[in-house]
């Protein structure tokens, strides 16, 4: 698919999207996830390497806390903590979006979405694996873009990004 049919709006530019992205989301909520549990346990415990502490008047008396020096860190871990929460759900929710279009493919079409946006293979390359020419990989391929119908925001999917996002710590 060429960038200017994907611009002009054809019924595959919203599946080739969900489905270009997919992988990325995938990592990129694994990324975020780790990346809020570490501040997370890092500001519950004052940092790494310092002593613990409950509140601003024991930390002034403990030896070794990083609270002694301010609590400039403290608050911009919190902050980045609430910033990689807002990017948690604009990633979750197209990683779900992507999810569920992949649950409804059969095996097949799973195979060639796989082949095409996870491994990132050409026509020729799935044409050889797959011992078909590269026009009927080309027809399959679209004909399983044309069944995304795209991913309307019900409850159910709220519900999902929701579950996905609380579990992370923070």
């Amino acid at each position: 698919m060429s960038i200017k049919s994907t611009l002009s709006g054809s019924p595959c530019s919203a599946a080739e999207a969900v489905l270009g992205s997919y992988v990325y989301n995938v990592n990129r909520y694994c990324e975020i996830k780790d990346r809020i549990e570490d501040l997370a346990a890092k500001r519950s415990t004052g940092g790494v390497g310092s002593v613990a502490w409950k509140d601003k008047e024991e930390a002034k008396y403990k030896k070794g806390s990083r609270n002694n020096s301010g609590n400039e860190w403290y608050v911009e871990a919190g902050m980045e903590i609430e910033d990689l929460k807002e990017e948690l759900w604009d990633v979750t929710y197209e990683m779900i979006k992507g999810t569920r279009f992949l649950q409804s493919l059969n095996d097949d079409d799973l195979e060639l979405a796989t082949a095409f946006y996870e491994e990132r293979l050409s026509q020729n390359e799935i044409a050889d694996r797959l011992y078909l020419d590269r026009s009927n990989v080309s027809r399959r391929r679209v004909k399983m873009l044309e069944q995304y119908k795209g991913t309307r925001a019900d409850k159910s999917l709220f519900a999902e990004v929701m579950t996905l996002v609380s579990n992370v710590a923070g």
